[in-house]
């Protein structure tokens, strides 16, 4: 779950992620606030605590990890995972949402 912690600065948004994330947690609890900010003019200041699971899955399972396809049309998304491969696990790639095809076909190569 994805719950907002309500104890953040003003100005600031920060979110806590606690066990298993539901597929509606991002967009029924994160986006809402962050849109409207967006909306309103704001700059956003963003906290987000937790991820201990997939840190878990990360570091005490390295080589479990093969292939991973990053699909985006967020071009800070897809450099920032470009500049950051070398820290992750596996062979890392980048695909834009028109290449889905050939991510997936990377990924089951």
């Amino acid at each position: 779950m994805i719950e907002p912690i309500s104890t953040m600065p003003e100005g600031t948004f920060g979110f806590r992620v606690r066990g298993d994330i539901a597929g509606d947690d991002f967009t029924r609890v994160v986006l809402p606030p962050l849109r409207q900010a967006v909306a309103d003019g704001e700059r956003l200041r963003v906290l987000v605590a937790g991820f201990r699971t997939d840190v878990e899955l990360g570091v005490r399972h390295r080589t479990a990890w093969e292939r991973v396809a990053v699909v985006s049309d967020i071009g800070w998304v897809l450099q920032a995972t470009k500049l950051f491969a070398w820290m992750m696990p596996g062979e890392i790639r980048t695909f834009a949402e028109d290449q889905l095809e050939g991510a997936m076909a990377w990924v089951a190569a």
